[in-house]
């Protein structure tokens, strides 16, 4: 065919723009096991053996761009996740292998759509903050434990209080450093961060009223170099670093990112729970 007046002139669309595949890899919490169990039994609401073009533009199985694999010891399993029926909150899934269409419970599709947000330890303790007792608190070759107590002021109110388990005495410094270790929460989960190249920090021991105890969390620290500007001159002076915080404790089994700012507090606090003799 002919070419239009100017058309040699036309620049050509830009290529797509590449895929990237992002793993994020997390320890599951509660409602992440609830799902899990639920997969494992979880059963079709309906099922539809094949579907016209209207049915597929309808039921929104035409937009192929979210996707469920599940893989099985068999193999990989692949949906096509579609929309939710038009009375309710059920979803529709193609088996992109078979063409059948599985009309599945909402509730099982939505947390996987929310993913890491809704799926996690959303505390990464993993334990009834409850039955807490006591806390050890270990750093800088020293210990203190704080013991939970109660104070009544002269209007009557009752409050929870920390006290030194040692002087029997209520020490604000020291529960202050205990309930802060509640902010220390992983933003992302780094397993392939090894144990060994970090440095501890601080440790806390959590314990029932039995003396059992319920678990612990460990904050630790590590150097890396930090991106220096693009620049063409040589330079000479040691490269900068930048420090990165974890997590780790028995229910994350791996080290967890902490924000640098409160971890830095936590650190910085160390010295002033812990004062130099």
């Amino acid at each position: 065919a002919p070419k239009l007046p100017g058309q040699d002139k036309i620049a050509p669309p830009p290529p797509p723009p590449e895929m990237v595949e992002v793993v994020r890899e997390f320890p599951m919490g509660d409602s992440g096991q609830k799902l899990l169990k639920e997969l494992t039994s979880a059963r079709a609401l309906r099922i539809i053996p094949s579907l016209t073009e209207e049915q597929t533009k309808e039921y929104k199985l035409d937009d192929k761009s979210t996707k469920l694999t599940l893989n099985w010891k068999s193999g990989a399993q692949t949906f096509i996740v579609g929309g939710a029926m038009s009375y309710g909150t059920d979803r529709y899934l193609l088996d992109e292998a078979t063409g059948k269409v599985y009309v599945v419970a909402g509730t099982f599709v939505s947390p996987l759509e929310q993913g890491e947000t809704a799926l996690r330890l959303s505390d990464p303790r993993g334990f009834d903050v409850a039955s807490i007792d006591s806390v050890t608190v270990a750093a800088k070759g020293a210990t203190k434990t704080g013991k939970r107590g109660s104070k009544t002021d002269d209007k009557g109110k009752t409050t929870k209080v920390w006290d030194d388990a040692a002087t029997g005495k209520t020490d604000q410094t020291l529960g202050n450093f205990i309930d802060a270790a509640d902010r220390l929460r992983p933003t992302k989960y780094e397993p392939t961060v090894a144990l060994t190249d970090l440095t501890e920090v601080v440790t806390y021991t959590y314990l029932d009223k039995a003396g059992a105890t319920l678990g612990t969390l460990t904050l630790y620290k590590r150097e890396v170099d930090a991106e220096s500007p693009t620049t063409d001159a040589v330079s000479t002076a040691p490269a900068a670093k930048n420090v990165e915080y974890f997590i780790v404790t028995p229910k994350t089994r791996v080290p967890g990112a902490v924000p640098k700012s409160v971890a830095e507090r936590t650190e910085t606090d160390i010295a002033t729970l812990f004062p130099a003799n």
